[in-house]
C-alpha cells in the first residue's frame, strides 16, 4: 500500500485544491490506513474545495455515520448530496441503510424523535 499512499499523497501535493484528489486520499486514510483524524481533515478539505461535490459529500457522510457515529451530520450530508444529484445511487442507498439501521437497532442509532428533528 505504500505505492498507493505515495501516489495519492503526490496528487494532493500537486493539486491541493482538487476535491477529487482530496477525497481519494481521505478514503485511503480512512479505509486502508485507519487514520481517522487525518482522514476527516481531508474529507473536510474536499468539501471546502467543492461544496457541490456529491461523491465527497457521500463519502464524508459514510465516514461520519460508520466511524464517528454522528448520524445527524451524516443524514444532513446525504440529503445535501441528493439535493444536488437526486439520482446519486451511493447516497440513496447509504441514506436508506441509515434509516433501516435506525429502525432495526434503536439502542445504537437515533430514534423517531431524532428523525422528526432531522426532517425539520
Amino acid at each position: 500500500f505504500d505505492c498507493a499512499h505515495q501516489l495519492l499523497r503526490w496528487a494532493v501535493l500537486y493539486e491541493p485544491r482538487s476535491h477529487l484528489a482530496l477525497n481519494a486520499y481521505a478514503g485511503f486514510l480512512h479505509r486502508v490506513r485507519k487514520k481517522y483524524n487525518e482522514a476527516e481533515l481531508y474529507y473536510q478539505r474536499s468539501i471546502e474545495a467543492n461544496p457541490r461535490g456529491v461523491q465527497g459529500l457521500n463519502d464524508y457522510a459514510f465516514f461520519l455515520c460508520y466511524i464517528r457515529k454522528e448520524y445527524l451530520e451524516a443524514y444532513q450530508l446525504w440529503n445535501a448530496a441528493l439535493d444536488i444529484d437526486p439520482g446519486h445511487l451511493d447516497a440513496v442507498c447509504n441514506l436508506g441503510y441509515l434509516k433501516a439501521m435506525c429502525l432495526a437497532d434503536r439502542n445504537e442509532a437515533p430514534g423517531e424523535d431524532w428523525w422528526r428533528g432531522a426532517a425539520q
